[in-house]
């Protein structure tokens, strides 16, 4: 009798362990998803922001051009962050696209304003790590 307890004892001492053991390795497997998913919003940030962030800084007529192209195509696609664009520049017609524009309601501005000759200052603002608005200055 006495032998037969203490196998009960044995028996309920490893199935505990292996309980333990099996409730360790879901709590890894479900922070390691969690860093997984981190990683990949950083990821999508980063290729994101890419196609505007190669317009900051001191840009050419041309490049200011191909940036609002860059814009309209990303805001046409519902889903992608919308990026709004603003003119302090001295570009005749304005340019200015609203972010909350949707796909329907953007249209190419006509650029035949844009002075070839001058360059332009492009600076991005952001909002939750993507790119939400852009400034054309001079």
């Amino acid at each position: 009798m006495e032998n037969a307890t203490k196998a009960l004892l044995i028996a309920a001492a490893i199935l505990i362990a292996i309980l333990i053991i099996s409730m360790g390795i879901v709590v890894y497997r479900q922070s390691a998803e969690q860093v997984n998913k981190a990683d990949l919003s950083d990821t999508e940030k980063t290729a994101f922001n890419a196609k505007f962030e190669q317009y900051a800084g001191h840009q050419s007529a041309e490049n200011v051009k191909s940036l609002v192209k860059v814009i309209v195509n990303n805001n046409a696609n519902a889903n992608n962050p919308k990026v709004g664009l603003t003119n302090s520049a001295s570009i005749n017609p304005t340019i200015a696209i609203s972010a909350t524009a949707t796909a329907t309601t953007i249209t190419l501005p006509n650029l035949s304003g844009v002075n070839r000759q001058t360059g332009y200052n492009i600076t991005m603002t952001y909002a939750n790590g993507y790119v939400s608005n852009i400034t054309v200055g001079n």
